[in-house]
Protein backbone atom coordinates (compact mmCIF):
# COMPACT_ATOMS: atom_id res chain seq x y z
CA UNK A 1 0.00 0.00 0.00
CA UNK A 2 1.37 3.29 -1.13
CA UNK A 3 1.81 5.99 1.35
CA UNK A 4 -0.41 9.01 1.32
CA UNK A 5 2.47 11.23 0.52
CA UNK A 6 3.02 9.62 -2.92
CA UNK A 7 2.96 12.18 -5.78
CA UNK A 8 0.15 12.10 -8.54
CA UNK A 9 1.06 11.93 -12.31
CA UNK A 10 1.81 15.36 -13.82
CA UNK A 11 -1.05 17.13 -15.67
CA UNK A 12 -0.51 18.06 -19.40
CA UNK A 13 0.26 21.63 -20.08
CA UNK A 14 -2.02 24.02 -21.92
CA UNK A 15 -0.02 23.78 -25.15
CA UNK A 16 -0.28 20.03 -25.19
CA UNK A 17 -4.05 20.22 -24.77
CA UNK A 18 -4.44 22.67 -27.68
CA UNK A 19 -2.29 20.51 -29.89
CA UNK A 20 -4.33 17.41 -29.02
CA UNK A 21 -7.64 19.15 -29.75
CA UNK A 22 -6.29 20.45 -33.05
CA UNK A 23 -5.33 16.95 -34.11
CA UNK A 24 -8.78 15.61 -33.22
CA UNK A 25 -10.51 18.37 -35.22
CA UNK A 26 -8.38 17.62 -38.28
CA UNK A 27 -9.35 13.97 -38.10
CA UNK A 28 -13.05 14.85 -37.79
CA UNK A 29 -12.78 17.20 -40.78
CA UNK A 30 -11.13 14.56 -42.93
CA UNK A 31 -13.82 12.06 -42.02
CA UNK A 32 -16.57 14.54 -42.95
CA UNK A 33 -14.97 15.25 -46.31
CA UNK A 34 -14.81 11.54 -47.03
CA UNK A 35 -18.48 11.13 -46.13
CA UNK A 36 -19.51 14.06 -48.37
CA UNK A 37 -17.59 12.65 -51.33
CA UNK A 38 -19.29 9.28 -50.95
CA UNK A 39 -22.74 10.86 -50.69
CA UNK A 40 -22.05 12.96 -53.78
CA UNK A 41 -21.12 9.82 -55.75
CA UNK A 42 -24.28 8.07 -54.56
CA UNK A 43 -26.49 10.97 -55.60
CA UNK A 44 -24.93 11.10 -59.08
CA UNK A 45 -25.40 7.33 -59.51
CA UNK A 46 -29.05 7.54 -58.36
CA UNK A 47 -28.60 5.44 -55.30
CA UNK A 48 -29.51 8.25 -52.95
CA UNK A 49 -32.34 10.76 -53.39
CA UNK A 50 -32.83 13.48 -50.89
CA UNK A 51 -36.49 13.94 -49.83
CA UNK A 52 -37.92 17.45 -49.95
CA UNK A 53 -37.43 19.45 -46.81
CA UNK A 54 -40.90 20.32 -45.42
CA UNK A 55 -39.45 23.09 -43.30
CA UNK A 56 -38.11 24.87 -46.38
CA UNK A 57 -41.43 24.44 -48.19
CA UNK A 58 -43.22 26.10 -45.32
CA UNK A 59 -40.73 28.97 -45.41
CA UNK A 60 -41.35 29.72 -49.13
CA UNK A 61 -43.00 33.15 -49.37
CA UNK A 62 -46.38 33.15 -51.18
CA UNK A 63 -46.51 34.79 -54.59
CA UNK A 64 -47.86 38.27 -54.62
CA UNK A 65 -51.37 38.66 -55.96
CA UNK A 66 -51.37 39.58 -59.67
CA UNK A 67 -47.60 39.20 -60.07
CA UNK A 68 -46.18 37.49 -63.14
CA UNK A 69 -42.85 36.01 -64.04
CA UNK A 70 -43.30 37.20 -67.64
CA UNK A 71 -41.03 40.10 -68.50
CA UNK A 72 -41.96 42.03 -71.66
CA UNK A 73 -39.93 44.72 -73.35
CA UNK A 74 -41.09 48.13 -74.46
CA UNK A 75 -42.49 48.23 -78.00
CA UNK A 76 -40.40 49.48 -80.87
CA UNK A 77 -40.20 53.15 -81.69
CA UNK A 78 -43.31 54.66 -83.23
CA UNK A 79 -42.90 57.42 -85.83
CA UNK A 80 -46.52 58.48 -86.22
CA UNK A 81 -47.72 56.34 -89.14
CA UNK A 82 -51.48 55.81 -89.04
CA UNK A 83 -51.30 52.11 -89.87
CA UNK A 84 -49.15 51.27 -86.80
CA UNK A 85 -50.91 53.34 -84.12
CA UNK A 86 -53.25 50.64 -82.77
CA UNK A 87 -50.53 48.00 -82.73
CA UNK A 88 -48.13 50.29 -80.88
CA UNK A 89 -50.66 51.13 -78.14
CA UNK A 90 -51.57 47.46 -77.77
CA UNK A 91 -47.94 46.43 -77.21
CA UNK A 92 -47.46 49.27 -74.73
CA UNK A 93 -50.52 48.29 -72.69
CA UNK A 94 -49.34 44.67 -72.56
CA UNK A 95 -45.97 45.84 -71.29
CA UNK A 96 -47.48 48.09 -68.60
CA UNK A 97 -49.72 45.24 -67.42
CA UNK A 98 -46.66 43.15 -66.48
CA UNK A 99 -44.80 45.89 -64.59
CA UNK A 100 -44.81 45.50 -60.78
CA UNK A 101 -45.58 47.58 -58.88
CA UNK A 102 -48.23 49.06 -61.12
CA UNK A 103 -46.89 52.31 -62.61
CA UNK A 104 -48.68 55.56 -62.00
CA UNK A 105 -50.40 57.58 -64.71
CA UNK A 106 -47.43 59.86 -65.25
CA UNK A 107 -45.02 56.92 -65.36
CA UNK A 108 -47.17 55.23 -68.00
CA UNK A 109 -47.28 58.40 -70.10
CA UNK A 110 -43.50 58.73 -69.74
CA UNK A 111 -43.05 55.15 -71.00
CA UNK A 112 -45.23 55.99 -74.03
CA UNK A 113 -43.32 59.16 -74.86
CA UNK A 114 -39.97 57.36 -74.53
CA UNK A 115 -40.97 55.14 -77.49
CA UNK A 116 -41.88 58.01 -79.83
CA UNK A 117 -39.80 59.32 -82.69
CA UNK A 118 -40.24 61.54 -85.73
CA UNK A 119 -43.59 63.31 -86.06
CA UNK A 120 -45.02 61.55 -83.00
CA UNK A 121 -42.20 62.85 -80.82
CA UNK A 122 -42.69 66.37 -82.20
CA UNK A 123 -46.36 66.24 -81.20
CA UNK A 124 -45.54 64.97 -77.70
CA UNK A 125 -42.91 67.69 -77.26
CA UNK A 126 -45.45 70.33 -78.22
CA UNK A 127 -48.12 69.19 -75.73
CA UNK A 128 -45.85 68.10 -72.87
CA UNK A 129 -45.38 71.52 -71.28
CA UNK A 130 -48.85 72.83 -72.02
CA UNK A 131 -51.11 73.58 -69.01
CA UNK A 132 -53.59 70.88 -70.11
CA UNK A 133 -51.11 68.21 -71.21
CA UNK A 134 -52.81 65.36 -69.24
CA UNK A 135 -49.39 63.79 -68.74
CA UNK A 136 -50.47 62.42 -65.35
CA UNK A 137 -53.65 60.83 -66.82
CA UNK A 138 -52.74 57.90 -69.07
CA UNK A 139 -56.28 57.15 -70.43
CA UNK A 140 -56.82 60.79 -71.42
CA UNK A 141 -53.35 61.10 -72.93
CA UNK A 142 -53.86 57.98 -75.06
CA UNK A 143 -57.30 59.26 -76.16
CA UNK A 144 -55.68 62.42 -77.51
CA UNK A 145 -52.91 60.32 -79.01
CA UNK A 146 -55.45 58.23 -80.94
CA UNK A 147 -57.29 61.33 -82.12
CA UNK A 148 -54.08 62.56 -83.77
CA UNK A 149 -52.53 59.38 -85.18
CA UNK A 150 -55.16 56.62 -85.28
CA UNK A 151 -56.80 57.16 -88.68
CA UNK A 152 -57.84 54.21 -90.89
CA UNK A 153 -56.00 53.81 -94.18
CA UNK A 154 -57.60 55.40 -97.24
CA UNK A 155 -59.71 57.54 -94.91
CA UNK A 156 -62.41 54.87 -94.60
CA UNK A 157 -63.67 52.91 -91.61
CA UNK A 158 -63.25 49.17 -91.33
CA UNK A 159 -66.90 48.45 -92.19
CA UNK A 160 -66.77 50.47 -95.42
CA UNK A 161 -63.52 48.85 -96.50
CA UNK A 162 -64.96 45.43 -95.69
CA UNK A 163 -68.02 46.14 -97.85
CA UNK A 164 -65.88 47.00 -100.91
CA UNK A 165 -63.31 44.23 -100.36
CA UNK A 166 -62.94 41.71 -103.21
CA UNK A 167 -60.71 38.67 -103.73
CA UNK A 168 -59.91 39.39 -107.40
CA UNK A 169 -56.64 37.67 -108.38
CA UNK A 170 -55.38 36.99 -104.85
CA UNK A 171 -55.40 33.59 -103.22
CA UNK A 172 -58.24 32.83 -100.83
CA UNK A 173 -55.78 32.57 -97.95
CA UNK A 174 -54.46 36.12 -98.43
CA UNK A 175 -57.98 37.43 -98.96
CA UNK A 176 -59.27 35.71 -95.80
CA UNK A 177 -56.48 37.26 -93.72
CA UNK A 178 -57.43 40.80 -94.75
CA UNK A 179 -61.13 39.97 -94.37
CA UNK A 180 -60.67 38.74 -90.78
CA UNK A 181 -58.58 41.80 -89.90
CA UNK A 182 -61.27 44.20 -91.11
CA UNK A 183 -64.09 42.12 -89.67
CA UNK A 184 -62.56 42.35 -86.19
CA UNK A 185 -63.02 46.13 -86.21
CA UNK A 186 -66.25 46.38 -88.21
CA UNK A 187 -68.61 45.17 -85.49
CA UNK A 188 -70.78 43.09 -87.86
CA UNK A 189 -72.59 39.96 -86.73
CA UNK A 190 -71.77 36.51 -88.08
CA UNK A 191 -74.66 36.38 -90.56
CA UNK A 192 -73.58 39.62 -92.22
CA UNK A 193 -69.95 38.53 -92.31
CA UNK A 194 -70.87 35.18 -93.92
CA UNK A 195 -72.91 36.83 -96.67
CA UNK A 196 -70.28 39.49 -97.29
CA UNK A 197 -67.47 36.94 -97.48
CA UNK A 198 -69.36 34.67 -99.86
CA UNK A 199 -70.19 37.55 -102.22
CA UNK A 200 -66.61 38.88 -102.13
CA UNK A 201 -65.04 35.66 -103.41
CA UNK A 202 -64.02 35.11 -107.00
CA UNK A 203 -66.68 33.70 -109.32
CA UNK A 204 -65.13 30.25 -109.77
CA UNK A 205 -64.83 29.77 -105.99
CA UNK A 206 -68.45 30.89 -105.51
CA UNK A 207 -69.60 28.32 -108.06
CA UNK A 208 -67.86 25.57 -106.15
CA UNK A 209 -69.30 26.78 -102.83
CA UNK A 210 -72.81 26.76 -104.26
CA UNK A 211 -72.71 22.95 -104.31
CA UNK A 212 -71.71 22.75 -100.64
CA UNK A 213 -73.66 23.02 -97.40
CA UNK A 214 -75.10 26.50 -96.90
CA UNK A 215 -75.25 26.19 -93.08
CA UNK A 216 -71.50 26.59 -92.56
CA UNK A 217 -70.20 28.93 -89.90
CA UNK A 218 -67.82 31.75 -90.83
CA UNK A 219 -64.73 29.77 -89.84
CA UNK A 220 -65.92 26.69 -91.74
CA UNK A 221 -66.80 28.80 -94.78
CA UNK A 222 -63.36 30.43 -94.86
CA UNK A 223 -61.64 27.07 -94.43
CA UNK A 224 -63.74 25.55 -97.23
CA UNK A 225 -63.04 28.46 -99.60
CA UNK A 226 -59.29 28.20 -99.05
CA UNK A 227 -59.29 24.46 -99.82
CA UNK A 228 -61.43 24.97 -102.95
CA UNK A 229 -59.23 27.80 -104.16
CA UNK A 230 -56.12 25.65 -103.73
CA UNK A 231 -57.77 22.83 -105.70
CA UNK A 232 -58.74 25.20 -108.52
CA UNK A 233 -55.24 26.62 -108.64
CA UNK A 234 -53.74 23.11 -108.77
CA UNK A 235 -55.81 21.96 -111.74
CA UNK A 236 -55.79 25.33 -113.54
CA UNK A 237 -58.58 27.77 -114.18
CA UNK A 238 -60.10 28.29 -117.65
CA UNK A 239 -60.28 32.01 -116.97
CA UNK A 240 -56.50 32.12 -116.90
CA UNK A 241 -56.06 30.64 -120.40
CA UNK A 242 -53.96 32.57 -122.88
CA UNK A 243 -55.83 35.06 -125.08
CA UNK A 244 -55.71 34.14 -128.76
CA UNK A 245 -56.12 37.19 -131.02
CA UNK A 246 -58.62 36.90 -133.89
CA UNK A 247 -57.10 35.95 -137.25
CA UNK A 248 -56.23 38.85 -139.52
CA UNK A 249 -57.04 39.18 -143.21
CA UNK A 250 -55.32 36.55 -145.37
CA UNK A 251 -52.11 37.56 -147.07
CA UNK A 252 -52.34 38.14 -150.82
CA UNK A 253 -51.50 35.07 -152.90
CA UNK A 254 -49.13 35.68 -155.83
CA UNK A 255 -50.32 34.98 -159.36
CA UNK A 256 -49.76 31.42 -160.50
CA UNK A 257 -50.96 29.16 -163.27
CA UNK A 258 -54.44 27.89 -162.61
CA UNK A 259 -55.22 30.79 -160.26
CA UNK A 260 -58.08 31.95 -162.38
CA UNK A 261 -59.70 28.53 -162.14
CA UNK A 262 -59.39 28.39 -158.35
CA UNK A 263 -60.74 31.91 -157.98
CA UNK A 264 -63.57 31.04 -160.30
CA UNK A 265 -64.45 27.95 -158.29
CA UNK A 266 -64.34 29.85 -154.99
CA UNK A 267 -66.65 32.57 -156.19
CA UNK A 268 -64.02 35.32 -156.39
CA UNK A 269 -63.44 37.71 -159.28
CA UNK A 270 -65.88 39.18 -161.76
CA UNK A 271 -67.90 37.27 -164.35
CA UNK A 272 -68.41 38.05 -168.02
CA UNK A 273 -71.75 39.67 -168.84
CA UNK A 274 -71.69 38.09 -172.31
CA UNK A 275 -71.02 34.40 -171.63
CA UNK A 276 -71.52 34.26 -167.85
CA UNK A 277 -68.12 32.68 -167.16
CA UNK A 278 -65.65 33.97 -164.61
CA UNK A 279 -62.07 34.99 -165.20
CA UNK A 280 -62.60 37.65 -167.91
CA UNK A 281 -64.80 40.60 -168.77
CA UNK A 282 -67.17 41.25 -171.67
CA UNK A 283 -64.63 43.25 -173.72
CA UNK A 284 -62.29 40.24 -173.66
CA UNK A 285 -64.92 37.56 -174.20
CA UNK A 286 -64.40 35.34 -177.27
CA UNK A 287 -68.16 34.93 -177.62
CA UNK A 288 -68.75 38.63 -178.20
CA UNK A 289 -69.53 40.16 -181.62
CA UNK A 290 -67.12 39.89 -184.52
CA UNK A 291 -66.65 43.64 -184.55
CA UNK A 292 -65.22 43.64 -181.13
CA UNK A 293 -62.99 40.72 -182.03
CA UNK A 294 -61.74 42.51 -185.14
CA UNK A 295 -61.16 45.64 -183.07
CA UNK A 296 -59.02 43.73 -180.69
CA UNK A 297 -57.03 42.23 -183.58
CA UNK A 298 -56.47 45.65 -185.13
CA UNK A 299 -55.23 47.18 -181.90
CA UNK A 300 -52.95 44.26 -181.10
CA UNK A 301 -51.39 43.70 -184.47
CA UNK A 302 -48.11 42.24 -183.25
CA UNK A 303 -48.29 39.57 -182.06
CA UNK A 304 -51.48 38.59 -183.82
CA UNK A 305 -53.99 36.56 -181.84
CA UNK A 306 -56.18 34.13 -183.70
CA UNK A 307 -59.48 32.74 -182.60
CA UNK A 308 -58.93 30.87 -179.38
CA UNK A 309 -60.05 27.38 -178.61
CA UNK A 310 -60.82 25.76 -175.29
CA UNK A 311 -58.79 22.74 -174.38
CA UNK A 312 -61.15 19.79 -173.97
CA UNK A 313 -59.17 17.99 -171.25
CA UNK A 314 -58.90 20.96 -168.83
CA UNK A 315 -61.61 22.38 -166.55
CA UNK A 316 -63.92 25.05 -167.83
CA UNK A 317 -61.94 27.89 -166.27
CA UNK A 318 -58.79 27.17 -168.36
CA UNK A 319 -58.52 28.46 -171.96
CA UNK A 320 -55.77 28.13 -174.62
CA UNK A 321 -55.25 30.63 -177.48
CA UNK A 322 -53.25 30.19 -180.67
CA UNK A 323 -50.90 33.16 -181.05
CA UNK A 324 -49.32 33.94 -184.43
CA UNK A 325 -46.10 35.88 -184.98
CA UNK A 326 -46.28 37.04 -188.66
CA UNK A 327 -43.07 39.05 -188.53
CA UNK A 328 -41.00 35.91 -187.99
CA UNK A 329 -40.11 33.71 -190.94
CA UNK A 330 -41.44 31.14 -191.11
CA UNK A 331 -44.62 32.13 -189.36
CA UNK A 332 -44.87 30.68 -185.85
CA UNK A 333 -47.91 29.64 -183.86
CA UNK A 334 -47.88 28.82 -180.13
CA UNK A 335 -50.46 27.84 -177.54
CA UNK A 336 -50.92 30.34 -174.71
CA UNK A 337 -52.87 29.65 -171.45
CA UNK A 338 -55.15 32.51 -170.40
CA UNK A 339 -54.79 32.86 -166.61
CA UNK A 340 -56.78 36.01 -165.98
Amino acid sequence: MESAGATSPPQPSMEERVLHHTTVLHRIGSAMELIMERMDRWERSGLLTSPPDPSRQDQTPPAASGSSLLNLALPREYDGTAAGCKGFLLQLELYLATVRPTPSGEESVSALVSCLTGRALEWANAVWNSPDSARDNYPEFTRRFRAVFNHPPEGRAAGERLFHLRQETRSAQDFALEFRTLAAGAGWNDRALIDCYRCSLREDVRRELACRDATLSLDELIDMSIRLDNMLAARGRPERALFVPPPGPPAPIPMELGGAASRGAGGGGSSCTSCGRRGHTADRCWRSSSGNREGRQSTARSPQVSQHQTHPELPVGHMFLLISFPEFSPSLQHKALVDS
